[in-house]
């Protein structure tokens, strides 16, 4: 399970590179998209780092009860010692990887939402512009 750093977050373009609106919408949905994979590579990433815990979990509590054994009797066995911390360990780093997903699925997911809210922005911005069209080609009309 290797987890990207890589921001996916907006990409730098300019408006200008565009023809129209449609194309626009076209490249924001295409990021969108794009995201929305990314976000789903997480997910199936986390469900398996949880398998592996889980796994990791019973594994530790088998080897617990041995080490319990050897305590009330003649004392630890080194090697036991040794894949206890090893899995203590393995454990941890599992753990660091789920923060890791959970977070970067938490930043697409705010990304998306922001996505969404520029595009009822945009949207709105649009429907205002052609009402003031509308208006002014009324009062010219008038005038």
């Amino acid at each position: 399970a290797v987890v990207s750093t890589q921001s996916t977050g907006r990409s730098k373009r300019n408006v200008n590179e565009y023809n129209s609106i449609q194309d626009i919408d076209k490249a924001l949905r295409e990021e969108e998209e794009i995201m929305k994979q990314k976000r789903e590579q997480y997910e199936e990433e986390l469900k398996e780092n949880e398998h592996q815990q889980h796994q990791m979990e019973l594994c530790g509590q088998g080897l617990e009860m041995k080490l319990r054994e050897q305590e009330s009797g003649h004392g630890f066995d080194e090697d036991e010692l040794f894949n206890w911390f090893e899995l203590v360990n393995r454990k941890n780093k599992l753990s660091h990887v789920e923060s890791v997903l959970v977070l970067s699925i938490k930043g697409i997911d705010i990304n998306l939402q922001q996505k969404a809210l520029e595009r009822q922005l945009r949207d709105l911005l649009i429907a205002s512009t052609k009402c003031v069209i509308c208006v002014c080609d009324s009062v010219c009309v008038l005038g």
